[in-house]
């Protein structure tokens, strides 16, 4: 997927009060979810305005940390679903996820 980093740097700039001021969550949540939707790399960071680099690192690392915790509660689901019983495996065995 080809990543606009100009224009997602256009859309945090606009957002620059919100992350710097304390009752502006609603924007703290607009950044968190285009670092998601858009997958912004961390080094973005550095092209910000420095008054918001801080701030935006902060919500990468936790949109990062949030994947990472879903990626590995997937695993652990996969791991300990129980396999079926081999004399019950035919036709009519779903190995769906339900």
């Amino acid at each position: 997927m080809r990543s606009n980093n100009g224009g997602s740097r256009s859309l945090i700039a606009v957002r620059d009060t919100g992350l710097s001021a304390a009752d502006r969550l609603k924007d703290l949540a607009d950044v968190q979810e285009l670092i998601r939707i858009l997958n912004l790399p961390h080094d973005l960071t550095s092209q910000l305005n420095p008054s918001v680099q801080s701030k935006f690192s902060e919500l990468w690392d936790g949109v990062d940390q949030a994947r990472r915790d879903r990626s590995v509660l997937t695993l652990k689901q996969w791991k300990t679903k129980p396999l079926p019983n081999p004399s019950e495996v035919g036709s009519s065995h779903s190995w769906s996820n339900t």
